[in-house]
This record gives structure tokens, sequence and C-alpha cells, in this order.
């Protein structure tokens, strides 16, 4: 899978593993929900270069669990280095 569909409205999630697919880019509307009930998510073992923009880091901090090896991200931005 290289694509997943918009999760904004699926906002009673709140463990996401989306590893293991492919995935060029995070899911529109996916990070969203770490305002809801969203609290780990793994999007570890895919093909993902980088982190959209400070908003998403901000939002990926507020997750208790965050899993993102076995990508090919270029850089990792300081503040998910804690």
């Amino acid at each position: 899978m290289s694509r997943m569909p918009r999760m904004e409205k699926l906002t009673a999630l709140q463990d996401v593993n989306i590893s293991g697919n492919k995935l060029r880019e995070l899911p529109q509307g996916l990070l969203e929900l770490t305002n809801h009930s969203l609290s780990i998510l793994n999007v570890s073992s895919n093909k993902l270069k980088q982190f959209p923009d400070t908003d998403t880091c901000q939002r990926v901090n507020k997750l208790k669990v965050f899993l993102f090896h076995q990508n090919e991200f270029l850089n990792v931005p300081s503040t998910l280095t804690h």
C-alpha cells in the first residue's frame, strides 16, 4: 500500500499500526487524531523520508508511543529525540 485514505473522522482510534506498508507519506488527517484519542502510532518499516512540518512534530509529541524505525528519514527533528 503506498497511500492510505483520509483518517481525520476516526476520532475514537487509540492505537494505529500502519507498519510495513511502503507508505511514502503519513496519511492525511492521521496526526489530527492526537487531538482526540490517538496515543500509540506505529509507522515503522515504511518508506517515509521526512516529517512534513513543525506542526507535525508537535502533534507527534502528544503521543505516548511513536515508533518510526526502518524508514528512509533523511533527518529526525530534535524535538523527537528527547
